[in-house]
């Protein structure tokens, strides 16, 4: 609700292995679903499992549990996670472009470092599927070999708001997994930094 601020409406994931709550931004291009995670910077005490938001505060709480591959510090836990009103740096909005990725943060960006193309480095891989558990990271470039690829950025667009950067890519390719590294500052000198991972299942044209 509104009661979460410029994060109403998103969409969020938790992950019971890594105690970790994420932002999800997605989109949705010819009918092809996409998107990413990006991790709020929270650490939680136990496993993040079974979220809701009370409608009584309209805040999110999660209970979590430890037991088989989990990080989870305690046998148990219940927690709150609430906006308190200051400024939230967590991107919420994701577009693949045909020559890059725009990413939309809630914040205006300071125009320097948002638009340094050194301020990103972008990895890139993909999964082999098999009868294993998990699977290791291939290299785009050789799908024979174990690794990632490094892309290259070869500039970066601020928006006219300042809130949305559009990184270009070079030879933007469908893909499994895309890592984008981010070292940045918000309009008002906040420094902000994250890793936002997410699948290009269609790279438009």
């Amino acid at each position: 609700s509104d009661k979460w601020g410029p994060l109403k409406g998103t969409l969020l994931h938790m992950s019971y292995g890594q105690s970790s709550l994420f932002v999800m931004p997605f989109e949705e291009i010819d009918g092809v679903p996409q998107g990413g995670v990006v991790r709020f910077p929270l650490n939680f005490q136990s496993s993040c499992m079974r979220a809701r938001f009370s409608k009584t505060d309209g805040q999110l709480y999660l209970v979590g549990m430890r037991g088989w591959q989990t990080n989870a510090g305690k046998e148990g836990a219940l927690q709150r996670v609430r906006y308190t009103g200051k400024a939230v740096t967590l991107p919420h909005k994701l577009n693949v472009t045909a020559k890059g990725v725009t990413i939309t943060f809630p914040v205006a960006l300071d125009a320097d470092t948002a638009g340094d193309k050194d301020s990103y480095a972008v990895s890139r891989w993909n999964y082999r599927y098999s009868g294993d558990y998990g699977s290791k990271d291939y290299k785009v470039s050789n799908p024979q070999e174990i690794g990632q690829d490094p892309a290259e950025v070869t500039g970066v667009t601020l928006s006219a708001d300042k809130k949305s950067v559009t990184i270009a890519i070079a030879d933007l390719k469908q893909v499994m997994q895309q890592a984008i590294k981010y070292k940045i500052a918000t309009a008002d000198g906040q420094a902000i930094s994250g890793e936002l991972f997410h699948t290009i299942n269609v790279a438009p044209k």
